[in-house]
C-alpha cells in the first residue's frame, strides 16, 4: 500500500511510529474514500513538498490550480485526510515525548529528574536549608491551574477518548517482549482505531454548549489528573525524606485545580445560575463514580481476618454505627463479611458513595449516604489509622493513601467553579436596585469614588436588606439568582465549590465594593462585632488593557484604604488575589508594551500589598499562543519579577494546551513536575534572609530603562498599524478567517463583547486564532522588531546590552524565545494567499507590506540578539519539528483560502453555504492541530 506520508523526523522511534500511522491512514483512506482520493492526497503533499523545497516553484501554481478545481466534497476529504494524519501524528510525538522522558530517567538512575521537586529540594538542600525551611515554603506554597470557559481547542471527547486509545496502542507496540501474534493483533487493534476515527466527525456539527466545554474538561479530570496529581504529592513527600528523613511524613496540599467553565458569564449569555448548577451537579457525580470505583477495587484486597489483625475501638464504633444507619444493608454486609472488617467497613463506604450519587441525580436527602465530603475522608481516615496501629501501615500507604489523597483534593465537588463577570453589569445590577435600597437614583452617574464611599457605608450597616427577590429586568435578577446560587451551593458542597468572584475590566474600587455590597445583600457577607466578619467569597479584580494596568496600583492601594474592604479582606485570611491579563493588553497595545508592563504591574502591586500588611496572589490569565501569554510555563515562572510569587500561583490553562499537557497521564506529571519546580526556585528567593537564595538575578538599572523605552516605541508602532491605519480593518476583515471564526461552532461563547467590527469589542482568542489560521501571527511579535531597530540602530555597544539582557535576564530571554516561535510559525508566502482574498488593492498593499516588513525586521534583530543563524537553532526538536510540519500545513491554508473565497463569493441563502462552512470547520481543526495553536 502506498504511504500518504513519510516520518517527521530522523529519529528511529517516532520514524517507524509515524510511517505505520502513514501507512494505515493511507489503507483506510483508500478503503473508505477510494484509490482516488488518496492519490490525490498524495499529489497535493508531493506538490508542497516542491514548493517548500525550491523558490519559486511550479508547483505552486501546480497546487494553487488543483486547489481551486475541487469540488466541495473533494476538498472536505482531502481535508479529513491532512486534519486527522496532523491528529495521529501529535499523538505519536505525545508518545515520544514520554519515552524520552523515561529514557533521560533511566538514564539518570536514582538522581533527581531535572526539573522536578526533587531536583528542587536538592538544590535548596545543597545551598544549606533545613527541613524546617523547606517545609515552611512548602506550607506557603499554592498553586492553582484553572481550566478556563473558552476552549479554543476544539477536538470532541469522543475523538479525544479514540487518540488515547491510539496512544495506549502505540504504547503497547514499544514492548520489546512482543511476540509476533501479539504484534500483529495490537497493529489490527490499531488499524481499526484509525477506520473509525476515518468514519467519525473531527469536530462537532452543532455548537458547543457551555456543559459540552464541561464535559471536555471532566474528561481530563477524569481520566488523567484524577490519578495523576496524587502521584506528584508522593514525589514531594519523597523527595523530602530522600534529602531530610526526619521530616514530616506528609505534605500540604500546595497544587489545586479550579475551573471556569459553566461559571465564567463574562459575555456569554448561555452561563445563567441553573447552567452553573449544573456544572456543579456534573463534578459532584463524576467524582463520586471516581471514588466509588476506587472503593470497589479496594474492597476485594481488604481481606484482613479480625483473628489475625486488631481493630482500633474508633473503627468498631463507626462500624456499629454504620450497621444501624444504612439499615437497608447493614445485615446483609455484616454476613458477607463476617471477621472482615476493614471489608465491612468499605462496603459500607462503597454504599454511602452510591446513595450520596443518587440522592444528587434526584435531588432528594442524602439519606443513608454523606451528609459532606468530610464525613467520606473520616471513613477513610478511621481505616488508615487503624491499619497503621496494628501493623499494616505498608497497606494503609498503598491504594488507601492515594485514596485519601484524592478525598483530600477533589471532596465531592471534583474541582471548584469560579465566577467571573464583566464589572458593567454588577455596576448596572446595583444601579437599578439603588432606588429601593436607599442610595442615589443618580447613582450609576456619580463620580466612582462617591459611589465606593456609599456602598461601602452601606455594607456595614446593621439594617442591610435581603435583595434576594428584588430586581425587575432578567440582567439584575440573573446578578442576585448568580449570588444566590453561590450562597446555596457552599451550603449543600461545602465553601470551597464556589468561593471566586472575579470582575473584568475592573477600573476602580468600587467595581469591588459593588461585589461586595451584592455579597451582603445575599448573604455571602455578613459583618459582626470586633472584628468577628464572615465573608465566603474572594474578590478578585482582573485589570486587562495596558491603561487598567499601568493604574492597577493605584486602584489597589485606594481599595486596601477603604476600612470596609480591610474587614472583608481579613475574614478572608488578608490575602488579596490579582488576576492580570495576557489577551486583552496584548491586543491593546502588543505583544512588547503588554508583556512589559504585565510586568511592571506585578512589581508595583506587590510593593503597594506589602505596604499595606496583606498577602497577594497573582492570577495569569495566559492562553496558549504568544499572543496571548503562551510559551513554556517554566520559563514563564522564572521570568517574573523577584519576590512577586511567595509561593502563590494561579494560571490559566486553556485551548489546545488542555490536550497537550494533560491528555497523557505522563505528560501531565512532567508538566506538573516542572510547574513545582519553578514555583519553589522562584518563591526561594523571596524573604530568604540569612539563606543562600538559588536564583539571583541582578537587574541593572540601564536594563529596565532600555526595555521601557522599547516598549513605548513597541506600543506606538503597533497601535499606528491597528487603531490608527484606515485600511487595517478592511484588510482584517477580509485577509483572515475572522468571519468563518465568528460564524462557526467553535466554542460557547460569542466572539464578540458587542456587534460591532471594532477591534476594541472583538474578543481576545479569535483575534489571535484569526492570525494564527493564516500564518501571520501579528500579535506575537508585532512592534518587536521596529522598537530594537529604533532603539539600538546601528549601534554596537547597545547590540552588546540586549545580547547582555538576553543572557542574564530571564524575563528578556523569554520576550525574545516566544517571540522567535511566533516569528518561525508566521509565513509571508503563506499570508500572502490570505491577502490576495482582500478586494482593495491599495488596502492590501499597505497592510500586507507593512506586516511583512515588521516581520522581516523582527527575525533579524531576534537573530541578532540570540547569535543563532536561523530562527530556533537553540530549540533543535521545535525547529525540526515545525520545518517537517509546514509543508503538511500549507494544503489546508491553500483548501481554506479558496473555501473563504468561495464563501464570500455565495448569497447568505445559498444552499452552498452549509457544506463549505462543513469544509471550513475541518479546515481550521487541522490547521489548528498542524500549528498546535489556535487562540
Amino acid at each position: 500500500m502506498q504511504k500518504l506520508l513519510p516520518t517527521i523526523s530522523a529519529r528511529a522511534p517516532i520514524s517507524q511510529t509515524v510511517h505505520l500511522l502513514g501507512d494505515l491512514l493511507g489503507e483506510a483512506i483508500a478503503l473508505q474514500a477510494g484509490p482516488d482520493v488518496l492519490e490525490r492526497v498524495e499529489r497535493i503533499r508531493q506538490r508542497s513538498k516542491a514548493m517548500r523545497a525550491a523558490q519559486p516553484s511550479p508547483a505552486l501554481a501546480q497546487l494553487s490550480e488543483e486547489c481551486a478545481a475541487l469540488t466541495p466534497d473533494a476538498i472536505w476529504l482531502v481535508l479529513r485526510a491532512f486534519s486527522l494524519w496532523f491528529q495521529l501524528v501529535n499523538s505519536a510525538e505525545q508518545r515520544e515525548i514520554v519515552r524520552r522522558s523515561r529514557e533521560q530517567q533511566r538514564l539518570l538512575g536514582d538522581a533527581p529528574h531535572p526539573e522536578s521537586p526533587a531536583a528542587a529540594i536538592g538544590r535548596l538542600h545543597a545551598l544549606g536549608w533545613s527541613a524546617a525551611d523547606v517545609g515552611d515554603l512548602l506550607s506557603h506554597t499554592a498553586i492553582t491551574l484553572v481550566f478556563t470557559a473558552h476552549p479554543t481547542e476544539a477536538r470532541r471527547r469522543t475523538v479525544l477518548e479514540a487518540l488515547a486509545a491510539v496512544g495506549e496502542l502505540l504504547t503497547d507496540l514499544e514492548r520489546p517482549d512482543l511476540l509476533p501474534g501479539e504484534r500483529s493483533a495490537l497493529t489490527n487493534e490499531l488499524r481499526r482505531r484509525v477506520v473509525i476515527l476515518w468514519q467519525t466527525d473531527l469536530v462537532s456539527r452543532a455548537q458547543p454548549t457551555v456543559l459540552d466545554e464541561v464535559d471536555q474538561g471532566l474528561y481530563f479530570l477524569e481520566t488523567v489528573l484524577f490519578g495523576t496529581l496524587p502521584t506528584l504529592y508522593d514525589d514531594v513527600r519523597g523527595a523530602l525524606h530522600r534529602y531530610y528523613p526526619d521530616a514530616p511524613g506528609d505534605v500540604p496540599e500546595f497544587l489545586r485545580l479550579t475551573s471556569w467553565r459553566g461559571g465564567d458569564r463574562d459575555g456569554n449569555p448561555f452561563v445563567t445560575p441553573d447552567v452553573t448548577r449544573d456544572t456543579l451537579r456534573q463534578h459532584r457525580l463524576h467524582v463520586l463514580e471516581r471514588y466509588e470505583q476506587a472503593v470497589a477495587d479496594l474492597i476485594p484486597v481488604f481481606s484482613q481476618s479480625s483473628t489475625l489483625v486488631g481493630v482500633t475501638p474508633e473503627l468498631a464504633d463507626s462500624l456499629a454505627r454504620d450497621r444501624i444507619e444504612c439499615r437497608s444493608v447493614g445485615a446483609a454486609l455484616s454476613r458477607r463479611n463476617p471477621l472482615e472488617t476493614y471489608r465491612e467497613k468499605l462496603s459500607f463506604i462503597a454504599h454511602r458513595l452510591a446513595r450520596t450519587r443518587r440522592a444528587t441525580q434526584t435531588g432528594e436527602r442524602p439519606g443513608e449516604g454523606y451528609a459532606s465530603a468530610d464525613a467520606f475522608r473520616a471513613d477513610l481516615d478511621l481505616i488508615a489509622e487503624s491499619l497503621s496501629r496494628h501493623h499494616g501501615r505498608v497497606v494503609a500507604d498503598g491504594d488507601l493513601a492515594v485514596l485519601r489523597r484524592q478525598a483530600r483534593l477533589f471532596g465531592f465537588y471534583f474541582v471548584p467553579v469560579e465566577i467571573r463577570q464583566h464589572a458593567a453589569v454588577q455596576r448596572a445590577a446595583v444601579a437599578e436596585l439603588a432606588p429601593s435600597v436607599g442610595l442615589p437614583d443618580a447613582f450609576a452617574s456619580l463620580p466612582a469614588a462617591e459611589r465606593a464611599a456609599l456602598l461601602a457605608e452601606q455594607i456595614v450597616a446593621p439594617d442591610f436588606p435581603n435583595l434576594l427577590r428584588h430586581g425587575t429586568t432578567e440582567a439584575t435578577r440573573d446578578v442576585l439568582d448568580t449570588f444566590a446560587m453561590i450562597r446555596e451551593t457552599q451550603q449543600t458542597m461545602g465553601r470551597k465549590a464556589v468561593s471566586t468572584y472575579l470582575v473584568s475590566m475592573a477600573t476602580g474600587p468600587d467595581d469591588l465594593l459593588v461585589v461586595l455590597w451584592l455579597a451582603r445583600a445575599t448573604g455571602l457577607y455578613r459583618p459582626g462585632p470586633h472584628g468577628q466578619d464572615v465573608s465566603r467569597l474572594d474578590i478578585v479584580p482582573l485589570f486587562e488593557t495596558i491603561e487598567d494596568l499601568q493604574q492597577a496600583p493605584d486602584t489597589l492601594s485606594a481599595l486596601l484604604a477603604d476600612p470596609t474592604y480591610r474587614r472583608h479582606l481579613r475574614a478572608r485570611g488578608d490575602v488579596q488575589e490579582v488576576m492580570i491579563g495576557y489577551s486583552d493588553s496584548n491586543k491593546d497595545g502588543g505583544y512588547v508594551a503588554s508583556t512589559w508592563w504585565l510586568y511592571r504591574a506585578q512589581r508595583e502591586l506587590m510593593r503597594v500589598a506589602r505596604d499595606a500588611g496583606i498577602r497577594l496572589r497573582f492570577f495569569h490569565g495566559r492562553g496558549g499562543s504568544i499572543g496571548r501569554g503562551g510559551g513554556p510555563t517554566h520559563q514563564a515562572i522564572l521570568a517574573q519579577p523577584a519576590g512577586t510569587l511567595e509561593g502563590e500561583l494561579k494560571i490559566t490553562e486553556q485551548g489546545e494546551v488542555l490536550f497537550y499537557k494533560y491528555a497523557e497521564p505522563s505528560i501531565a506529571h512532567r508538566y506538573l513536575e516542572q510547574v513545582v519546580h519553578a514555583v519553589l526556585l522562584a518563591s526561594a528567593t523571596t524573604g530568604c534572609g540569612a539563606r543562600p537564595c538559588p536564583i539571583e538575578v541582578d537587574v541593572l538599572p540601564q536594563w529596565e530603562q532600555a526595555i521601557d523605552e522599547m516598549a513605548a516605541l513597541a506600543f506606538e508602532h503597533y497601535r499606528a498599524l491597528v487603531y490608527g491605519c484606515d485600511a487595517f480593518l478592511p484588510f482584517f476583515f477580509e485577509a483572515t478567517p475572522i468571519d468563518a471564526l465568528s460564524a462557526l461552532n467553535i466554542g460557547s461563547r460569542p466572539a464578540r463583547r458587542r456587534d460591532t467590527r471594532r477591534v476594541e469589542d472583538l474578543r481576545a482568542i479569535p483575534w489571535v486564532f484569526a492570525w494564527t489560521q493564516c500564518r501571520m501571527i501579528v500579535p506575537g511579535w508585532y512592534g518587536l522588531g521596529t522598537a530594537l531597530d529604533r532603539w539600538a540602530g546601528e549601534s554596537q555597544e547597545r547590540l552588546s546590552m540586549l545580547q547582555a539582557m538576553y543572557t542574564e535576564w530571564p524575563f528578556f530571554a523569554s520576550l525574545i524565545d516566544n517571540a522567535e516561535v511566533a516569528v518561525a510559525k508566521s509565513d509571508l508566502a503563506i499570508g500572502s494567499r490570505y491577502a490576495g482574498l482582500v478586494e482593495d488593492a491599495d488596502v492590501r498593499e499597505r497592510v500586507f507590506g507593512m506586516i511583512a516588513e515588521e516581520l522581516r525586521c523582527t527575525a533579524t534583530w531576534t537573530l541578532a540578539i540570540t547569535g543563532a543563524r536561523e530562527p530556533l537553532d537553540h530549540q533543535p526538536d521545535l525547529q525540526r519539528s515545525l520545518r517537517l510540519r509546514d509543508p503538511y500545513i500549507d494544503p489546508l491554508n491553500f483548501l481554506q483560502v479558496e473555501l473563504l473565497r468561495r464563501r464570500r463569493d455565495l448569497p447568505h441563502d445559498s444552499p452552498e453555504r452549509a457544506r463549505l462552512d462543513e469544509a471550513l470547520r475541518l479546515s481550521i481543526n487541522g490547521i489548528a492541530a498542524g500549528m498546535r495553536n489556535t487562540g
